[in-house]
């Protein structure tokens, strides 16, 4: 059987990507980082366009975005457009993009945003404006849901010149190699921790608190489990970050989003009350070395302290988002067992991917909840229940939890390398079907 080609990367020799302010500003695309990271010469190049007479065929010329879709593109009905990506690409950049054998690829791998009709259209415009061939395009995405989101406006609008979305879990890719880089390459930094861990199942190390919650940019369902754990007393038992404390806009109406009337408006007035009192680490006393637990590298003694993490991952509400973030990856590759607030369905899709949940020991019904509001009070409910029983009992349910720890740890590491390089190999299929 013929192997397939290497995939072509071709990236602008001058810079990518000029700010607002004119600044020169290089960005790396997360692809690119993947590819450096996980894979072998053998399976991709990266050239530079002065390069281009190198290449025969298609290749990949991705662009990297971060920040909302309304700083890339616009979205309708908004008058502040007027300057967007396209404006500010360096010229390099975007003849790249124009080049008759790109396949533009729109690096979204680092945030996974939604795709909807308040930006779809204005950026099918600014496609066309700047001679930019839809029909060639690729959306590199995190949000496995994306492209559904994308077919539901095509239809909707009768629009056929669309960019093919591609999501996966790229987050599980950079999180093992921003570990890779903090513990090394075998995670050897961690043998410890491993240790530790196995101490604790055993029975012969204690932990002295029982949760680890780490939160920093606010949000509805952050600042709803934050003020309900702080209410009900639990954050004594554990560890607790609310770093952003300096307000929530539309406090009750947002809290609404995740909680029942009645309790969203007693969150609110708590809120009101108290936010200005509630310092940014609440019970976190090293807060010089706090700063580095907000990146992806996760702080050891944090875990080692604590039998189980409470995750909230950056997106709840709604179904337009799908994915992971490094907030779930850590506590796995920390040995620790967890609860997840996130969509609906995430808990499956990580059976799906062969890591080890912890139900029926964590009652883990509320992942089948679409409901938002039922799904974060069956949520806080179980939290409630892990969190009336003694220490000694949680030191039980660790060692019940170890062989689906363990093997969770062993399989994030073993597992990403060649899952980022299946979705590599995908990737030149859907390229394929675009040349």
């Amino acid at each position: 059987m013929m192997s397939s080609p290497r995939l072509s990367i071709v990236l602008p020799s001058g810079p990518a990507l000029l700010s607002a302010a004119g600044e020169v500003r290089t960005t790396t695309p997360h692809l690119v980082r993947l590819l450096k990271e996980f894979e072998t010469p053998e399976k991709y190049e990266i050239l530079k366009d002065t390069d281009l007479h190198e290449t025969t065929g298609a290749f990949l010329a991705p662009l990297r975005l971060s920040g909302p879709p309304g700083w890339w593109f616009g979205h309708k009905g908004s008058k502040t457009c007027n300057e967007t990506i396209f404006e500010k690409l360096h010229q390099d950049q975007l003849r790249l993009l124009q080049s008759s054998h790109a396949i533009p690829a729109f690096d979204n791998l680092g945030e996974g945003r939604s795709l909807n009709d308040w930006w779809l259209e204005p950026f099918m415009e600014k496609l066309s404006a700047y001679h930019i061939d839809a029909e060639r395009t690729i959306w590199l995405t995190q949000n496995i849901r994306a492209g559904r989101n994308l077919q539901e406006w095509q239809q909707k609008n009768e629009v056929r010149a669309l960019p093919t979305p591609y999501g996966f879990h790229s987050s599980m890719g950079t999180s093992v190699a921003s570990m890779r880089r903090r513990f090394g390459k075998n995670m050897e930094d961690l043998d410890d921790m491993y240790e530790h861990a196995r101490a604790t199942a055993s029975g012969s190390a204690a932990r002295p608190f029982a949760f680890l919650c780490l939160n920093r940019r606010m949000k509805p369902h952050r600042v709803a489990l934050a003020l309900h754990l702080i209410r009900q007393g639990h954050d004594k038992r554990g560890k607790l970050s609310l770093i952003e404390t300096g307000g929530i806009a539309n406090a009750e109406r947002n809290l609404k989003r995740v909680a029942r009337p009645a309790e969203a408006s007693a969150l609110a007035r708590y809120w009101a009350n108290n936010a200005a009192a509630l310092p940014k680490f609440l019970d976190l006393n090293d807060k010089s070395a706090f700063g580095s637990s907000r990146a992806v590298g996760p702080i050891k003694p944090f875990y080692a302290e604590t039998y189980f993490s409470i995750v909230t991952e950056s997106n709840f509400v709604g179904e337009n988002v799908f994915r992971f973030t490094e907030k779930t990856w850590k506590p796995i590759a920390m040995f620790h067992p967890f609860v997840l607030l996130g969509p609906a369905g995430l808990i499956r899709e990580l059976r799906r991917l062969g890591f080890q949940t912890f139900h029926p020991l964590i009652d883990e019904t509320y992942d089948d909840e679409t409901d938002d509001v039922a799904r974060f009070e069956l949520v806080t409910r179980e939290i409630d229940r892990l969190l009336s029983v003694p220490i000694d009992t949680m030191a039980k349910l660790y060692a019940d939890l170890w062989p689906a720890i363990e093997h969770n740890h062993r399989h994030l590491l073993d597992f990403a390398p060649k899952y980022i390089s299946a979705r590599v190999d995908d990737l030149r299929v859907v390229m394929a079907g675009l040349t």
